[in-house]
């Protein structure tokens, strides 16, 4: 190693050693003449945080370069583990220890070790409940979580052999800006996926974030680094957030009740996956502040802009199901991850091309049923001037008759979270309910739930009536010409 690759991996050690949006202001201080050194020092950042996943850097205390030197094995490629697994090189370093791509020569394939940097597993009852959350995570199966194989020590080195997975992480997919939506929302879905196989299993994960999460060349999203998911249940004590400072996630993706000190269960990781999916829509972290005090301060005080206000074209839908994940309060959020993966694959759904023109005239496909623009406008109106004559009729008889009392006790039921006026005449189906939100049709069960828009319909579009099944509804637009 020359002394300009020396220098490399000393800077890029002590960059390693700060939160990444104050690294490129070290960078220029320390490589202000020195170009090429820079670059070799960008390269091993890009590359670490290509798969940071599997690195799980502690929120609050980070080891230096030189603490994490005297404290971390070195093996070398050719290092033998167990007679089974050859150290083939090293993939990363972070904060609680060192990477390997390594061979399992017993099963002939690639895989990762990360060996565990010493005093991340103090005591013994510290190692006996990393073995028994490695087991835990043994029998998860699932296409979107990345596999553990095996829990192991070798020369005094705690380690976990797992999966190796290739691509890179969304942390370092996100440094390039926001996601389309498309893609954003089908990532959030597989990482709802596994968060449900995975909570379903009795095990949280309790720092999720980008870095956690890889995307293969195939654009498949695998959730890493389960490595401090906690099994749940009664075993599972509350610490203090000073007992758990370093260990217990990274705070721009902790939940409010992890803040301070709360116990955390699958409605944390909920939260994680809200933050991830507004960052992936608009590129930008919801509570990044220039310090982490400021951080926590915002996490558990202050309110996120709403994605729309950002960026108009986002889906009405998406921004709800991150306004929902992000409530404070922990029974206001999602409850399950099925329920919010369901909500993901709605938006999945109506991003699907609906809208159809024909030759001169504007029409909609509206659940399935095209309806042309000239009609609509002849029966809308038609039917408005019957409605207001039937109006003045009721009116009429009401006032002869006087109102009638009502009887018995009146209860009511808020069925809708949102805060959002609803406009227009209130239809339904049955099942159904039909108005306008944001001046945007919309739709939401009888029952309660989320309001989305009506695929096909934009603003402009007014309701009008709606088929008893459900299958079509009649709308008038103004801007539409027969």
């Amino acid at each position: 190693m020359n002394k300009q690759e020396q220098a490399a991996e000393q800077l890029f050690g002590e960059a390693l050693d700060l939160p990444p949006d104050q690294r490129q202001v070290f960078l220029d201080r320390m490589c202000a003449d020195k170009p090429a050194l820079r670059r070799m020092v960008e390269d091993l950042l890009d590359e670490n945080d290509r798969l940071s996943g599997f690195l799980s850097q502690p929120a609050y205390i980070q080891a230096s370069a030189a603490q994490m030197a005297s404290q971390t094995l070195v093996w070398a490629p050719g290092k033998r583990l167990l007679e089974r697994y050859a150290i083939t090189g090293r993939l990363g370093v972070g904060g609680m220890g060192v990477v390997y791509r390594a061979r399992d020569e017993k099963l002939d394939r690639d895989i990762a070790i990360k060996m565990l940097q010493r005093g991340v597993l103090a005591s013994d009852e510290a190692r006996a409940r990393f073995r028994r959350e490695a087991r835990a995570l043994a029998k998860l199966n699932h296409a979107h979580i990345a596999a553990v194989y095996d829990v192991i020590e070798h020369d005094g080195a705690d380690c976990i052999v797992m999966e190796l997975v290739a691509g890179e992480s969304l942390a370092a997919k996100l440094r390039g800006g926001a996601l389309p939506m498309r893609e954003a929302t089908t990532i959030a879905l597989q990482v709802a996926e596994a968060l449900e196989e995975a909570h379903e299993q009795g095990v949280i994960h309790r720092d999720l974030k980008p870095a956690n999460v890889m995307i293969t060349p195939k654009g498949q999203a695998k959730v890493l680094d389960f490595g401090l998911a906690r099994l749940l249940g009664p075993v599972d004590v509350t610490q203090t957030m000073a007992e758990t400072v370093g260990v217990m996630g990274t705070p721009l993706y902790m939940s409010p009740e992890q803040v301070i000190g709360q116990k955390a269960d699958a409605r944390s990781d909920l939260w994680s996956l809200g933050v991830t999916y507004y960052e992936s829509l608009t590129g930008i972290a919801p509570f990044r502040r220039p310090t982490t005090l400021a951080i926590l301060r915002s996490i558990t005080d202050e309110t996120v802009q709403p994605l729309r206000e950002m960026h108009p074209q986002t889906s009405l839908l998406a921004e709800q199901i991150v306004a929902r994940a992000l409530e404070k309060d922990p029974e206001l959020r999602y409850q399950l991850a099925r329920d919010l993966a369901t909500d993901l694959r709605r938006v999945l759904r109506d991003l699907e091309p609906r809208r159809v023109t024909g030759s001169g005239t504007h029409a909609e496909l509206v659940r399935g049923a095209t309806v042309g623009a000239g009609p609509i406008r002849r029966i809308a109106l038609r039917r408005i001037a019957f409605l207001a004559a039937a109006l003045v009729v009721v009116g009429t008889i009401l006032m002869v008759l006087g109102p009638v009392p009502a009887t018995g006790n009146l209860e009511s039921t808020q069925i809708s979270f949102s805060n959002e006026a609803k406009l227009g005449p209130l239809l339904t189906d049955g099942a159904r309910l039909y108005f306008e939100s944001r001046n945007v049709p919309s739709a939401m069960s009888v029952s309660g739930g989320m309001i989305a828009p009506i695929p096909g319909l934009t603003g402009g579009m007014y309701l009008v009536d709606v088929i008893a099944d459900g299958s079509k509804v009649l709308v008038w637009a103004q801007n539409m010409n027969n």
